[in-house]
């Protein structure tokens, strides 16, 4: 159930269709016997006052920076937010209004404050209702006039979303007065141009004025206004939620989309890398078996296998063996070479301007020994020492230890 507190007496509204059912009771009989049961309270009242504080050219960061400054130093019975934008740029300066909500009737706030946490402002339902009959943006000054049955007559003036002045009276012969001295009042709160005039009462004429007034007539435009909040068009502005919950709430359609859109681009990415995953995966296995060729030479004696980690290897080895007049018995010879001493060739090159093939390799001192009493009928052999490869063993006197570096020259005879 919902209560609508005015400015004279509290209006229940019940069953299915709310906004068409309601009991009209005094402050006391709501509060002794039907308050227990309400789930969400209005406020339409005077004690309530709205403050719109600009800051001009300034970054949403600052903005915030402002904002939580102000909330330090509130009381407990005020409520201090940012004014929701239409268009906020994250990386240029924008005019921000930050809105005050103050109800100054602290017996009033401690009474419904402890039998609730939903809390609406009037005002809010009203800004949402201007909307429907005429464009209101960021910028827009507009201003309401309406007879309302809990508490009168009542004129509420905002820019955008934000409420600057909102103010109760009985006296209907006075509303005219009433609006030119609330148009003189925004004046000297930054109005300097025309304002929106939505007028729900009939007859009603201010001279240089011009009024909207709605293609429909509610007989009871309190029924509209809580069929608004109830529709969740309208967000609690004076409730015990902090500001993120807010944010969230009233942003609550635009991050689902947001986030079902992500989720969207994220099963669609995933799912068109898994094709590009498998197709390169494919691309590269082809490759490979492209590259990994076997080739012959004329005479079929002597067969390489190419792979992309011995290409520059080969390309030496067969530049090596065209130079030679027997490349297959070359390779043969110095083969059983290596293999009779157990020698690891590390790079094997061929001297340009003579037919001598030089390997570099790394010797103990015993295989040095030996190679240095090689003989053979078909080739011979120059040892060139290279460098000590064992530093640390320099300064001891057993030379077995020791490794050297070694370049073998081989002539074929």
């Amino acid at each position: 159930m919902l209560a609508l507190i005015g400015e004279n007496k509290v209006r229940l509204f019940y069953g299915e269709e709310k906004g068409n059912t309601s009991v009209s009771l005094t402050y006391d009989e709501f509060f002794r016997n039907h308050s227990k049961n309400i789930s969400k309270i209005v406020l339409d009242r005077s004690c309530i006052d709205f403050s719109l504080d600009k800051i001009k050219s300034s970054s949403f960061y600052d903005a915030f920076s402002s904002l939580q400054c102000k909330r330090k130093i509130s009381c407990e019975n005020e409520r201090i937010f940012l004014v929701n934008k239409k268009h906020i740029s994250l990386f240029s300066k924008n005019d921000f209004f930050i809105q005050t909500n103050t109800i100054n009737d602290l017996q009033l706030y401690k009474n419904i404050n402890a039998i609730v946490d939903e809390i609406f402002l009037m005002e809010y339902a009203i800004c949402e209702l201007c909307k429907t009959v005429t464009v209101i943006g960021d910028n827009t000054w507009w201003l309401y006039v309406a007879e309302h049955k809990s508490s009168g007559i009542k004129i509420v003036a905002g820019l955008g979303n934000g409420i600057v002045y909102s103010r109760l009276f009985n006296e209907r012969s006075e509303t005219e007065r009433k609006i030119i001295e609330t148009i003189k009042f925004l004046t000297r709160e930054g109005l300097n141009e025309d304002i929106k005039i939505i007028s729900f009462c009939d007859d009603l004429q201010v001279e240089n004025l011009s009024i909207i007034n709605p293609g429909f007539s509610s007989k009871d435009i309190e029924i509209d206004l809580v069929q608004l909040i109830e529709s969740k068009r309208i967000t609690q502005k004076f409730s015990k939620d902090n500001y993120i919950r807010r944010f969230f709430n009233e942003n609550s359609n635009y991050i689902f989309s947001f986030l079902v859109l992500c989720f969207c681009i994220c099963i669609f990415s995933f799912g068109y890398l898994c094709d590009e995953h498998a197709s390169l995966k494919s691309f590269i296995r082809i490759n490979e078996n492209q590259l990994r060729l076997s080739t012959k030479d004329n005479s079929k004696t002597l067969s390489v296998e190419i792979n992309p980690d011995n290409l520059d290897y080969v390309k030496s080895f067969v530049d090596v063996q065209s130079q030679i007049n027997n490349p297959v018995q070359s390779i043969k010879i110095i083969s059983d070479f290596l293999k009779k001493y157990s020698i690891t060739a590390e790079k094997v090159f061929l001297e340009n301007d003579k037919n001598d093939i030089k390997i570099r390799c790394t010797l103990s001192f015993d295989q040095l020994n030996k190679l240095k009493k090689f003989s053979s009928d078909f080739m011979k052999i120059e040892i060139n020492e290279l460098e000590k490869i064992n530093a640390e063993y320099e300064e001891l006197d057993d030379s077995f230890d020791k490794n050297y570096g070694v370049e073998i020259c081989v002539r074929l005879k």
